[in-house]
Parts: structure tokens; sequence; C-alpha cells
């Protein structure tokens, strides 16, 4: 995900960003707590063309 995120932008490309949830195995409870924690304290542009991994 990261090369083709990094191909994409290079050629011009936009992304709202991308996060990953590590380990795929984390509780959705967390990850729903972790999303809207995300969502309520930053704005969309914090996020553009980025690949941000969250740890559980």
């Amino acid at each position: 995900m990261p090369q083709a995120l990094t191909g994409f932008v290079a050629s011009g490309g936009s992304s709202p960003g991308v996060l990953l949830v590590i380990p795929q195995s984390a509780s959705i409870r967390e990850v729903v707590e972790t999303l809207i924690l995300i969502w309520a304290d930053d704005r969309a542009d914090d996020w553009r063309n980025l690949i941000a991994r969250i740890q559980f």
C-alpha cells in the first residue's frame, strides 16, 4: 500500500489518506473509538496523501 500511494501521489493523484489498523485482529470497538477521536480532533487536510498506522 505505501508504494502504491506514493506512486499515485507522485503522478498527480490525491488521496484523503489511509489508516492501517495493526493488528487486524484489534477489537472493532477500539478501532471505532480511535477513529472517532481522530475525526473529532483533526482536520481532513491533516491526513491528505498520508498513510498512518494505528497500533493496538
